[in-house]
């Protein structure tokens, strides 16, 4: 059992859980899910803290690979990909903290024709049939925009460099656009698994402060957009 991978895994799911800020409450529901097995508060914290804490036991593991739907192997590092999906609670929540945090994305309604298959029953002939027809549908969307918009003029002070050029959008919409052209690649068969993550985390490392830093200089050189100096 790696342990740093551990703490560090479980310290995730708990981020990721119904209580991310209450892990008395965490332990509490955990504790009734198998008999004979209990957590509490200073436990579940240690596990996070340190890779120090005691291990848990082999009951203990379960009742959390159960509770996070993730296996046990990857729990403990022995394998690097989690079974964890998100449910809806999760991805809504997700996207509140999103709004919640970030005050500059934008919202927008978009009309897609789109194809749909209607149930039709034949009460006579007892036939259940589908009809195809195409139908509108109007969605609400999200985007980022590339330019702020300032409250008044004096506000453009604060852009003295970029005018309203938000930077912090503009990167969200170009990882966004190499995310989208991997995800095209690897459905058409040009890109394997192994390739994809590898990219990809090339597209998230790039994102990190200091190389997001070094970045600005050398794109911003090449680049018809205003970059900070």
């Amino acid at each position: 059992m790696d342990k740093s991978v551990f703490s560090i895994r479980l310290k995730e799911l708990i981020g990721k859980s119904k209580y991310p800020s209450n892990l008395k409450r965490l332990a509490e529901e955990m504790s009734g899910l198998k008999e004979g097995v209990s957590f509490n508060q200073p436990t579940l914290s240690a596990w996070t803290k340190s890779d120090s804490a005691p291990c848990p036991t082999v009951e203990k593991l379960m009742v959390l690979a159960d509770y996070f739907d993730v296996s046990i192997d990857w729990l403990v590092g022995h394998k690097n990909k989690s079974s964890y999906k998100p449910g809806l609670y999760d991805f809504c929540k997700y996207i509140s903290d999103i709004f919640e945090n970030f005050s500059d994305i934008r919202f927008c309604t978009i009309t897609k024709e789109e194809q749909t298959f209607d149930m039709y029953i034949d009460e006579y002939h007892a036939n259940v049939e589908y009809q195809q027809r195409a139908k509108d549908t109007t969605y609400n969307a999200i985007y980022f925009s590339n330019w702020s918009p300032p409250a008044n003029l004096r506000a453009l002070e604060e852009y003295s460099q970029t005018g309203n050029y938000n930077y912090f959008n503009s990167r969200v919409n170009r990882f966004l656009e190499k995310y989208i052209s991997i995800l095209n690649m690897k459905a058409k068969g040009h890109l394997d698994s192994e390739q994809f993550d590898i990219l990809l985390n090339s597209y998230l490392d790039a994102l990190k402060p200091k190389q997001l830093h070094a970045s600005i200089k050398t794109e911003g050189a090449n680049e018809d957009l205003p970059f900070p100096s």
